[in-house]
């Protein structure tokens, strides 16, 4: 039996169905700036809290890019700043 090959692209993140929101400005920013200090999209941010108001498991596929964003920020951290050549 032939292995199938993924394309490129997003990763599958299971099914999932669209849920339309409107917030108050000033909540949108406050919102935003959380998923942003997380390293996440502000959809993957409203679905990891709304899950953990109601005591569900965070979504798999947010979990990675939490864990993603993690990744980056320590390698943010750790990263030396090479010095520049000088030159004559």
């Amino acid at each position: 039996m032939a292995q199938e090959i993924r394309k490129r692209g997003t990763r599958p993140r299971g099914a999932r169905t669209p849920i339309s929101l409107r917030v108050p400005v000033d909540h949108h920013d406050v919102y935003q700036q959380k998923a942003d200090a997380l390293g996440i999209p502000l959809s993957s941010y409203v679905a990891m809290r709304m899950a953990e108001l109601e005591g569900l498991d965070v979504p798999a596929y947010v979990q990675e890019e939490l864990r993603k964003a993690d990744v980056r920020r320590f390698i943010e951290r750790t990263q030396e700043e090479l010095p520049l050549a000088q030159t004559a």
